[in-house]
């Protein structure tokens, strides 16, 4: 199968797993929640992991493990640290089995608190986030009919967590993210309409709303609400201005953190605002994760573009692609390479070569105006 059409056709199975990314925060309630010192320890953690503070992070972990020995928490709360400590954790093997056992531990640490099938909310939450994170571990692996399997387990979990949204805002975080994709992706993807009769009806407007709330209300899932909120802004909807209010909040809130600084400087970009954004593209090129490298390379090539530097562009798109491609955070930033290749071949008057970087830019592109610009290329 061509590797466009491939792509295209396991996007469908990401929608089990994009439903489930309350998998990065552990958002507790019930009796967890009512011990204040204890939720306070938990969000300090997390602060620290968001601003790659990660020895300060531990600190308040080890803190969590002597109250709550054996709690779920823990054991998610360690997870979580390793998917951001570890970025992108997928690659790394060894720490990968050590994070899927975290995960496992989590829920047969859940059963033997909850019982199996518990509506506890807690409960709800430990099983929706293991099985979210597991899905997610065999999705970067390829592995997407595991993934669906582990998806499948949580959507219980998910829509029981609909329920909790008036009396714990964190909830809005996953409530919005169902409402909203369960309705955009059979619109961008119709090979799963098919698959959407199992699936809980949504509301695209509501789903919007949902996450505006947990970003302004959301205590432990404050962030993720953002990051997804400003993702959805800028690929799928297309309004730049208002993902910049939560990239920019991101930036604010954890200056350490490159995934956040990176989101920041593609926003700016888009709205044309080049001066800051170089600015921080600058601090961005001194991680020397692939990751970071790629965006680097891409942003750079776009800058350079913008200041009609053909040459030097083109020069930072090509290191754009020699960097191995990570499908997490940055294979729209692969997509774009290619698109400005394009550009720049179009303007060298090849537009045999344009077309073929177009063709190559719309097999990884997500974002419907990047989609556009290659599809309208004539």
């Amino acid at each position: 199968m061509h590797n466009a059409a491939f792509l295209n056709t396991m996007k469908w199975k990401r929608i089990f797993v994009l439903f489930l990314i309350t998998l990065t925060v552990p958002k507790l309630k019930a009796q967890f929640l009512e011990d204040a010192e204890a939720m306070g320890l938990v969000k300090s953690s997390i602060d620290h992991i968001y601003n790659f503070e990660f020895a300060q992070a531990d600190k308040y972990a080890a803190e969590i493990s002597k109250k709550y020995p054996g709690h779920p928490v823990t054991y998610l709360l360690k997870a979580f640290s390793m998917n951001w400590r570890y970025l992108p954790i997928d690659s790394n093997k060894e720490k990968m089995e050590e994070y899927q056992k975290l995960l496992q531990k989590c829920l047969e640490a859940t059963r033997q608190r909850y019982g199996s099938g518990s509506t506890d909310p807690e409960a709800v939450f430990f099983t929706m986030a293991s099985h979210g994170y597991i899905a997610l571990t065999h999705n970067y692996r390829g592995e997407f009919l595991k993934a669906v399997g582990e998806a499948r387990k949580a959507y219980k979990s998910l829509v029981d967590g609909m329920s909790f949204v008036e009396v714990n805002p964190d909830f809005y975080f996953t409530s919005g993210l169902y409402n909203y994709y369960v309705n955009v992706y059979p619109e961008m993807y119709p090979v799963v309409k098919p698959l959407m009769i199992f699936f809980k009806s949504g509301n695209k407007a509501k789903g919007l709303q949902q996450l505006r709330l947990g970003a302004e209300k959301g205590v432990i899932t404050m962030a993720e609400t953002c990051y997804y909120l400003s993702h959805i802004y800028l690929a799928y909807e297309d309004r730049m201005s208002d993902g910049l209010i939560y990239t920019g909040k991101l930036r604010r809130l954890y200056p350490g953190n490159p995934v956040y600084r990176m989101r920041y400087i593609e926003n700016l970009l888009h709205l044309g605002r080049y001066q800051e954004a170089a600015k921080e593209n600058l601090v961005l090129a001194k991680y020397n994760k692939g990751l970071f490298q790629k965006a680097y390379y891409c942003f750079d090539g776009l800058l350079k573009e913008r200041n009609g530097n053909d040459r030097e562009a083109k020069e930072a798109f090509s290191k754009a692609l020699e960097v191995p491609l990570e499908m997490q955070y940055i294979k729209e930033y692969h997509a774009m390479a290619f698109a400005g290749l394009a550009r720049i071949a179009d303007r060298a008057g090849d537009k045999k070569l344009a077309k073929a970087q177009y063709k190559k830019c719309l097999e990884y592109a997500e974002y419907k105006r990047l989609i556009r610009e290659a599809k309208n290329y004539k």
